[in-house]
């Protein structure tokens, strides 16, 4: 799956490497569209203001203490203006703690509705994402804000 991030956002590029034989990384060469950067370290930051909306391309190659460079490891992302991205699931809880994976498109506000399973909606339930949580309503519903982007796990408690 190819990683979405908006403008206005710092990337960290980070590279690990497995010493052998005493040997080491001599040069990191990270590529951005076709635009090299070496440097000394493993990581490196870009700012998506930098990069063209739409796919761009990173690439790392390394250069070890021997002279000899490695193949290319490439990675794919996209970039998109900034969006208010709203992502709704309904959860179906049958114990008193039911954990599911819910998998954040981009970072934004995730609507999470609480039924049991007879689709009856289930208010007052603790609905929690990382660190953000809320209470469903009357309607069994309730919003987390800023919520980041990746595979989360949704926990919802009911009393």
């Amino acid at each position: 799956m190819t990683e979405i991030y908006t403008k206005n956002k710092i990337l960290t590029l980070e590279a690990t490497f497995i010493p052998q034989d005493n040997i080491t990384v001599s040069i990191y060469e990270w590529t951005i569209n076709n635009s090299v950067i070496l440097d000394s370290t493993p990581s490196t930051s870009i700012n998506t203001n930098d990069l063209n909306l739409g796919e761009n391309t990173i690439s790392l190659r390394v250069k070890n203490s021997c002279g000899s460079w490695s193949e290319y490891v490439t990675k794919t992302i996209n970039i998109i203006n900034e969006v208010n991205m709203e992502q709704t699931f309904t959860v179906v809880v049958d114990k008193p703690v039911t954990n599911v994976e819910v998998v954040m498109n981009l970072t934004g506000t995730v609507v999470v509705t609480v039924k049991n399973p007879l689709g009856v909606v289930i208010p007052n339930a603790t609905v929690k994402i990382d660190t953000v949580s809320a209470i469903t309503n009357a309607s069994g519903v309730a919003t987390l804000n800023e919520i980041s982007y990746g595979t989360k796990i949704c926990t919802v408690t009911i009393s």
